[in-house]
């Protein structure tokens, strides 16, 4: 499994899409290289292990990473000098996808999560925001990756962006929609590759976690039964053969 936070399961742990998909298809052998914050760019990185691996299929999940607006870089060095460490970096504001067993603390947790969001809007809607990737730049990286990694005969099912919350991450939508159409158009002519829209497969009123981005168990099931689907009818990925998942 290649990708970002939703490949790793973030939230979820052993119960995300490629580990659901896996153990669904009976995968002999399993390769996870993904995790929080990886561009579609770091991909390249894992290429000779998963070339090494030789996976019948990878799933791809990206998009997230590249299409979040943040804050300008003048309010995350003012941050970083003046505001508590977890509210340092571009994802210094976002809000947490789980809370605390404890109530206590739990409490504390999302009254900070809240005042995060709440300064996150107050700083991106007047004064706007940056971005990781551009569009173009996405583009040219994801027909890059999904040519190497299909050259060699190995089908790929890219997962799209999540359908996040407009309030918990302003200006974002539009972008993770620009970059759900550069995916699809990417799959067209690549008879080894399939998309699989996050948008429209996970419910984001009850399939998402408490930051309203990240898939919660039954969204990941949803997406890895999407997955399945489309191995069985459209792919032709053999069932019991190995499975490759992550970033």
């Amino acid at each position: 499994m290649l990708g970002c936070s939703l490949a790793s399961g973030l939230g979820v742990r052993d119960q995300s899409v490629g580990r659901i998909a896996a153990k669904t298809l009976e995968a002999d052998a399993v390769l996870f290289k993904a995790k929080a914050k990886a561009r579609i760019d770091h991909a390249f990185a894992h290429l000779p292990k998963v070339e090494a691996f030789r996976p019948d299929l990878v799933i791809l999940s990206s998009g997230n990473v590249e299409a979040f607006v943040h804050p300008h870089r003048i309010f995350e060095r003012a941050l970083e000098r003046f505001a508590p460490k977890g509210w340092h970096g571009d994802i210094g504001l976002d809000p947490r996808p789980y809370f605390s067993a404890d109530p206590e603390k739990a409490r504390t947790q999302k009254r900070e999560s809240a005042a995060k969001v709440f300064l996150k809007n107050v700083l991106i809607r007047p004064f706007g925001g940056y971005t990781h990737m551009s569009a173009a730049d996405y583009e040219s990286h994801l027909s890059r990756l999904l040519d190497e990694l299909t050259e060699k005969g190995t089908a790929v099912v890219l997962v799209g962006p999540s359908p996040v919350s407009r309030y918990y991450f302003p200006y974002s939508r539009r972008n993770l929609r620009r970059l759900e159409e550069v995916q699809r158009a990417a799959v067209v002519g690549r008879p080894r590759v399939r998309f699989v829209s996050t948008f429209d497969v996970v419910d984001r009123r009850t399939e998402l976690q408490a930051d309203r981005a990240h898939p919660t168990v039954a969204g990941h099931e949803a997406l890895a039964a999407a997955v399945v689907d489309l191995l069985s009818v459209e792919v032709g990925v053999e069932v019991g053969t190995s499975a490759d998942v992550g970033a």
